[in-house]
């Protein structure tokens, strides 16, 4: 605490409401545009997949702390706090200052709870992509380093200052423990850097040590980086707010920008694979044979141009019968899959005792997985017979 008091300095002088109203309104532009990035995310991926996936559900609810952090932050402009000169205050404007302190508290947490909450949808995100040469211990690691976190930026916003209830006493000064928030300043910005370069440095690894060609890696590279925004905005955090003695519009506008940046960050890799059409997809075309046997057959699963799977009857999984893997042994976990019954069409009341059918959908040469389109038209060929179905 010794550190904290060397840095404590006077309080600022009193600052009015209209003083105030440029860093209310980069306030609410900069939560509207947040808002907004997430609603597009995710809209995009629910028009694309026509499912929600867990990342998509915690960034919807990081929602919750930005809204409660702009609704306090409006009184707390209006009224101001106790880290200010006191000069002959009325009651009533020391009340003011005492309900505008408490809510500072509020703000600090939902404003901590945001970008937590925003860190934990990127690490499921980027999971979920390198998940297949990623050990799950790593993604265990990160999600204990984000609690852990958390936990200690939550402690410092309401430990440092005791008694408790002076953090929002006005009369007579509790201290600049109580009033400025140094702790939960360098706490927080510090443990945001930790987990900022965390993102960024786990991933990398990994796609480092994968075949990609090296155009492919500094593309992913770049995006992977994006944190290092994030991380450069508090490095002029930190001294900025210490240079303004800890004023609390000051604050106020830094911490709005910062919520900006850290969603565009998290969102820009989804939106970028949204506006690329690459990335997960829903299944377009889904067949099934109104006169094809329920009890014969086998259902074949074929992820257009990345992976067959072949089931029988009873569920269980099979290899394909000429001993190939479709498109070359490539995997992915949210294809866009296209099922289809064994077909065995009736002709003039006679069964067919054999069906030859393209299986699978190839991949050609040089085509990326966005730019296969799969025809609804499928020609069957038997006993010298063709029908397009």
């Amino acid at each position: 605490m010794d550190i904290f008091r060397r840095l404590a300095a006077e309080a600022p002088e009193p600052r009015g409401f209209r003083e105030d109203k440029p860093t209310l309104i980069m306030s609410w532009w900069c939560t509207i545009y947040a808002i907004t990035t997430i609603l597009l995310r995710i809209a995009g991926r629910y028009i694309r997949t026509e499912h929600i996936y867990i990342e998509d559900r915690v960034m919807l609810l990081a929602i919750v702390p930005l809204l409660i952090r702009i609704a306090v932050v409006h009184p707390i402009l209006l009224y101001g706090t106790n880290n200010t000169v006191i000069t002959e205050l009325l009651p009533a404007s020391i009340r003011q200052r005492e309900i505008g302190s408490q809510l500072v508290l509020a703000s600090r947490v939902m404003y901590a709870a945001y970008l937590w909450m925003v860190k934990y949808s990127t690490s499921v995100f980027l999971f979920s992509h390198i998940r297949k040469t990623s050990p799950r211990h790593v993604h265990r690691l990160e999600h204990l380093l984000l609690s852990l976190t958390f936990l200690a930026t939550f402690i410092s916003a309401l430990a440092p200052c005791q008694p408790f209830t002076h953090y929002w006493q006005v009369v007579p000064d509790p201290g600049p423990q109580c009033r400025q928030g140094y702790v939960f300043l360098f706490v927080m910005g510090t443990l945001n850097i930790i987990t900022n370069l965390a993102f960024v440095v786990l991933p990398l690894r990994v796609v480092f040590m994968s075949s990609l060609s090296k155009i492919q890696k500094f593309s992913i590279t770049v995006r992977l980086a994006l944190p290092l925004a994030s991380v450069a905005l508090t490095l002029y955090q930190i001294p900025a707010v210490i240079q303004h003695q800890g004023l609390q519009p000051f604050r106020t506008l830094i911490a709005s920008i910062d919520i900006l940046l850290a969603t565009v960050v998290a969102n820009a890799p989804v939106l970028v694979s949204l506006i690329q059409d690459r990335g997960a997809k829903k299944s377009k075309f889904k067949w099934r044979p109104s006169l094809a046997s329920d009890n014969e057959g086998a259902l074949r699963k074929a992820e257009a141009g990345w992976k067959t799977k072949w089931q029988d009857g009873n569920g269980k999984s099979k290899g394909r019968p000429d001993g190939k893997s479709a498109a070359g042994g490539q995997e992915i976990d949210r294809g866009m899959a296209l099922e289809m019954d064994d077909m065995r069409p009736l002709c003039g009341g006679r069964e067919f005792s054999r069906v030859d059918v393209n299986v699978g959908v190839g991949t050609p040469e040089n085509v990326r997985l966005g730019d296969i389109r799969v025809a609804t038209t499928w020609e069957v060929t038997q006993a010298g017979r063709v029908a397009n179905v």
